[in-house]
């Protein structure tokens, strides 16, 4: 019901005075014009907004795919049509009060593991540009770790259904809330841009049936990009690390009724050995104060005709048990008429390996402990590829429909961008995901 409400809320939004409203991204490196403005004394406010309504279909009953790991895992176990995995509705007010200074403000309504009005409210700021060169932003601004960073959310921006998985699902940022400068130079032929971010982040994400608060700190970010003719090269860097602790790690820590991996490190009556691998699993079973580094290197071309996009990246992880490893994709497609037909390959390698048990804890009361650690950090890796093929057709100037058919591969112990079952994860598997979307901008 909660989001229905606020379906309801941006429709009539979106119809007061019978507005004409067309999608701006400031950040992007296009931009459409209105037709239409609220009223003369009010023409530097422009409301715009964009839709998704997404439909898919997969071949697996007990694995469930998801766009990233921050949405819901609700009805997990079922072979249907799924709605809400690419389904999205954003609305944006841009005002320009002189030419060093805008406001923006946008919301987003998308699945989330928890929606509230906070986590829908995607962007607040406030750009101020005291020369030609520079801009400075604060507020709620865009997380920019990524090529698609600036046209994530906005499917009409791009030609395949959603951004692959492999490489923008394991991380659920959108936004930031802090402030960030931007340097920009070039002469005729180039254009360089040199982006620092700062700030911090919240976002849920769904545990063993438990919404946890991924909240950051410490997070910067700085990403370097150029573009010259038809190609745009973009490489980051992004650093952040978590304030909480999730509560069933804080209780394997301490132990609830019996002794935890704390105590049984203390205990000096044990083997070397247990003792160890209890230290190991410790540090390694936490979140709070681990320290993730992101670091990505990507290019696109587009002359009109043929389009190319490619990323690699390599995130690190200061405990086993954060999702962590290498990434990367390509795609390729071709434009013939309103038609793209387009061709794409992701994957991901875990940065961790397959993680067994050492010692032996058969003689502990706590010998469970042992399995369920080292269970829990191989539930977390990431280990899959994906082939997708698909094609775009753009029916209207400011609407296409996209229909894309994906085959994922699923290593044994690497399902951790998907809801599965214990049983489904200690073996490979494949899996059919066909998505029919319709992308429109008003």
């Amino acid at each position: 019901m909660k989001k229905l409400k606020y379906l309801i809320f941006a429709f009539i939004l979106l119809n007061l005075n019978g507005l004409n409203l067309i999608w701006i991204n400031p950040d992007a490196k296009f931009e459409i014009k209105p037709t239409r403005l609220y009223a003369d004394d009010l023409s530097e406010l422009k409301i715009s907004g964009y839709g998704t309504i997404s439909t898919s279909f997969d071949d697996r009953e007990f694995i469930k795919p998801a766009r990233d790991v921050g949405q819901s895992s609700n009805q997990i176990y079922r072979k249907d049509f799924v709605t809400l995995m690419d389904s999205r509705f954003g609305l944006q007010a841009h005002y320009r009060a002189n030419q060093d200074l805008d406001f923006v403000v946008q919301g987003v309504l998308r699945d989330q593991a928890y929606v509230t009005f906070k986590n829908s409210w995607e962007l607040g700021y406030f750009a101020f540009r005291p020369s030609s060169w520079l801009e400075l932003r604060g507020g709620r601004i865009g997380y920019d770790a990524f090529l698609m960073s600036d046209t994530r959310n906005l499917g009409y921006a791009y030609s395949w259904v959603r951004p692959p998985i492999e490489f923008y699902g394991w991380i659920p940022i959108f936004h930031i809330d802090g402030a960030d400068a931007t340097f920009r130079l070039g002469g005729e032929d180039s254009q360089w841009r040199v982006r620092l971010q700062a700030g911090e982040q919240s976002f849920m994400v769904p545990i063993n049936n438990t919404d946890f608060d991924s909240s950051t700190r410490g997070l910067h970010a700085m990403t370097i990009s150029r573009q010259s003719g038809n190609i745009t090269i973009k490489a980051g860097y992004s650093k952040f690390s978590f304030k909480n602790e999730f509560s069933l790690f804080s209780n394997f820590h301490s132990g609830e009724g019996y002794r935890g991996l704390e105590q049984i490190m203390a205990d000096t009556t044990l083997s070397s050995e247990i003792i160890e691998e209890a230290r190991y699993l410790r540090n390694n079973l936490t979140f709070k104060d681990i320290d993730i580094t992101y670091l990505t290197l990507g290019a696109s071309y587009d002359d009109g005709d043929w389009i190319a996009q490619a990323e690699i990246a390599q995130s690190t992880s200061s405990a086993e048990v954060f999702s962590h490893g290498k990434m990367a994709y390509a795609a390729l497609g071709y434009r013939i008429g309103d038609f793209t037909p387009y061709l794409m390959f992701a994957a991901i390698r875990a940065g961790n390996d397959v993680r067994q048990p050492l010692a032996d804890w058969s003689a502990l009361e706590e010998s469970w402990l042992q399995s369920e650690s080292v269970g829990i950090i191989n539930t977390t890796r990431m280990h899959q590829e994906t082939l997708s093929l698909g094609v775009r057709w753009d029916f209207h100037l400011q609407a296409a429909l996209k229909f894309q058919l994906d085959n994922t591969h699923y290593n044994s112990k690497g399902y951790g961008l998907v809801f599965c079952t214990p049983e489904i994860s200690i073996n490979d598997n494949r899996m059919t995901l066909g998505t029919i979307s319709m992308e429109v901008m008003f």
